[in-house]
């Protein structure tokens, strides 16, 4: 009797202590690992998703809370996953940060919660500005700058732009909380597009707005300094002045001016724009009446979205004169020609042709305001035929000489005497 009454305290005893060791054990199984991975995937206007890795154990489940205080003390959403290693909240407000975490749990145990993730930073997508006003405020030969009005749900923007003509060669940047920014390393003398797009950024995560605040065409980088430019008088007798020049690919327009060359100073005497598309223009000033020499320079310019105006180098000046009208009297043995002076003129140059638009030879260059022309060429003057001349002021600048106009020919019929 003694032996069953051992015999069954031993059972029992193994018995408890079977319960209690397996008792720890599931005590010890009941509180899952922390969850490791935890990260935002993507994000829209009023929603956020979410995802992290799976717990390989059997049974597992997940808890995911987002609130808008990383406390979470109040206002929390909850969601309970069971089968897959991510989850999203949806009827959020846009442009906004929130705060997520997530615990893991045995499945018909969820009062028994593993550690909770640290709370993770989530952003949805800010809503675009429509009142950005994005805008160019200044151009360099390689450089833009722009600015715009703040998006009060973006903390950055993306920066987007293109040259005109490569649309399919955008080139997108990263920018700051910042409300201008200048473009360097542009290419010279270009035309750019620019888009800017809002975005809301957690330390881990950016999102990106779909559509732009605003975008800016049009945008030119400086011209550079103007060549090939040329100028001359319509004609001796009328105040027209022509102007030629290289016309710039990213100019909105051109300036240019007329100086007198008399007096230690000289004088403005016209002042004006030519439109973009123009490689040359003319115009009527009653001040160009004068037979003198003149100098002339020009610059291309930019107009910017700013309303403001903003201009390339002066080129080099380029001089002329008018033309000098001729007197033509046959004389004995050749054709005398007279003609006034032009002021700042160091001489002439007189030519001569059978015909009235080309085959012109130089007959002489003088001081004198009076020339007998006796041949054309090596040929002495036929009575009987025609005879076209023009004189060309002489001036000289540095050690190159410069001509004045000479469109407009003056003719008359040579009889022998």
């Amino acid at each position: 009797m003694k032996g069953l009454w051992k015999y069954l305290k031993v059972s029992l005893l193994l018995i408890v202590c079977t319960l209690f060791l397996g008792a720890g054990i599931k005590a010890e199984a009941a509180t899952p690992p922390e969850v490791k991975g935890f990260r935002q995937t993507s994000a829209s206007k009023n929603s956020v998703s979410l995802k992290w890795d799976a717990l390989i154990e059997d049974d597992i489940e997940y808890k995911v809370q987002l609130c808008a205080d990383s406390r979470f003390v109040s206002g929390v959403k909850e969601k309970i996953e069971r089968y897959n290693p991510d989850s999203w909240f949806s009827q959020l407000s846009s442009g906004k940060t929130y705060y997520v975490r997530v615990a893991a749990y045995y499945e018909k145990d969820e009062d028994n919660l593993g550690p909770w993730t640290a709370p993770l930073a989530v952003v949805t997508v800010p809503q675009e500005n429509k009142n950005a006003n994005l805008c160019q405020t200044a151009s360099g030969v390689t450089s833009i700058s722009l600015k715009w009005n703040k998006n009060p749900e973006a903390n950055g923007y993306i920066l987007e732009y293109y040259k005109s003509s490569e649309f399919d060669k955008k080139i997108r940047i990263p920018l700051g909380n910042i409300t201008s920014y200048t473009l360097k390393n542009l290419q010279k003398e270009s035309i750019y597009s620019f888009f800017l797009y809002p975005v809301n950024s957690s330390p881990t995560y950016q999102a990106v707005c779909g559509g732009w605040d605003d975008s800016e065409h049009n945008c030119p980088t400086l011209p550079a300094k103007l060549g090939g430019v040329k100028a001359w008088y319509y004609s001796p007798r009328l105040n027209y002045f022509e102007l030629e020049w290289n016309k710039r690919p990213s100019a909105s327009g051109y300036q240019y001016e007329v100086w007198s060359m008399t007096g230690k100073k000289g004088k403005r005497l016209a002042f004006g724009k030519s439109g973009k598309y123009n490689g040359s223009t003319s115009f009527n000033n009653t001040k160009l009446k004068k037979a003198q020499f003149v100098k002339v320079r020009m610059r291309a310019y930019v107009e910017i979205s700013n309303g403001t105006t903003k201009y390339g180098p002066w080129s080099n000046w380029s001089y002329t004169s008018k033309q000098p009208e001729l007197e033509i009297k046959n004389v004995r043995g050749g054709q005398k020609l007279t003609w006034k002076k032009v002021d700042g003129a160091k001489n002439y140059t007189v030519y001569v042709s059978t015909r009235q638009k080309s085959g012109y030879k130089k007959v002489k260059t003088t001081t004198k305001r009076a020339l007998t022309v006796k041949k054309c060429g090596k040929s002495a003057l036929k009575s009987g035929r025609t005879y076209y001349y023009y004189v060309v002021a002489n001036k000289k600048i540095g050690n190159k000489t410069y001509q004045g106009s000479k469109t407009h020919s003056f003719s008359l019929i040579y009889y022998k005497r």
